[in-house]
This record gives C-alpha cells, sequence and structure tokens, in this order.
C-alpha cells in the first residue's frame, strides 16, 4: 500500500509539472527575435513597408525600431519617387541599422529626373559601420529623434526606441 501510494503522489507531481511547464518552442520563438532600427537623416519621407505590411511612416530625423524573425525579409519605402526594394537576410540576437537616403541617380521614366534619367532616388540601405555617426553627433547629442507614435501602422512588431537603446 505504501508503495502504492508513493507512486500515485509521484505520478501527481509529474502531471502537474507538465501542466505548468511552458512548451520549448515558445520560450524559444520570442527569444528567437532580431532587433532592426530605421532611421532618415535627410528631408526623405515615406512609409517603411515589410514584406509587404506597413510598418511606420519615416521623417526627417527620425528612427523607429523593428522586432521581426529571423531569415529574408524584403523592406520597401513606399514614397515618390518609388524606390527599389531591400532584400536581406537576419541572424537572430543580432542587432540591424537601415538608413533611408535620397541622393542623385537613375530614374528611368519618373517625373523627377533632373537631365535625362538623373534625378533624386530614395532608397533604403543596410549599414554597420556608419549607423552611430549618422544617429549620434560626435559632441554626443542625437542627430535623430524618435518617431512619432501616431506614426506606427504596426504596433505589434513596430516601437518607439529609447535612444541609449539605439547605439551602445
Amino acid at each position: 500500500m505504501l508503495t502504492t501510494l508513493l507512486l500515485a503522489a509521484m505520478l501527481l507531481q509529474a502531471v502537474e509539472s507538465q501542466q505548468t511547464a511552458v512548451p520549448q518552442s515558445e520560450t524559444t520563438s520570442t527569444q528567437q527575435h532580431v532587433t532592426m532600427y530605421v532611421y532618415c537623416v535627410d528631408r526623405s519621407t515615406g512609409t517603411v513597408l515589410l514584406d509587404g505590411q506597413e510598418l511606420a511612416k519615416i521623417d526627417r530625423n527620425r528612427i523607429f525600431g523593428v522586432r521581426l524573425s529571423p531569415g529574408q525579409h524584403r523592406m520597401e519605402l513606399r514614397s515618390t519617387p518609388a524606390s527599389p526594394p531591400l532584400i536581406f537576410n537576419v541572424d537572430a540576437g543580432k542587432t540591424y541599422y537601415v538608413r533611408e537616403e535620397r541622393h542623385l541617380g537613375e530614374v528611368g521614366q519618373s517625373s523627377s529626373a533632373i537631365i535625362g534619367t538623373l534625378g533624386w532616388v530614395q532608397d533604403l540601405t543596410l549599414v554597420t559601420e556608419t549607423a552611430q555617426k549618422d544617429i549620434k553627433k560626435k559632441d554626443g547629442t542625437w542627430r535623430v529623434q524618435p518617431t512619432k507614435d501616431s506614426d506606427i501602422k504596426n504596433h505589434e512588431i513596430v516601437f518607439v526606441p529609447s535612444l541609449n537603446d539605439v547605439i551602445k
């Protein structure tokens, strides 16, 4: 009888621990994300899309953060003139920076052509080395400010960053 009671107690303990345990897929999925900061330091504006979904409006000297899954993604800037998409791969646990910028380039049939097919082009660029100097001036003041909450279109993955978290 003592053996039966011990066996029943062990079985009950095993069942209780299974009910309170978090499945491994849930714990790893919350830890398996990528942080990306999207910023603009010139006069460009537009709406940033990730994999076809609107993220946020980007404005001059603004920055916003995105939490995304590892793997391949497609980022686009809805603006005038239209910009080519940025296709990139990201790894879990890493931080990436995307700069939105306007420069002279090949614009094709765009109405913003200045001479022939040369005109203003807006691009999204994955950057690493230049992000820190783009975001923070040499004197320690910030070149960019967090985007306005009202400019965020997808609050599930887009966040207003603390500037101290952007550059460490």
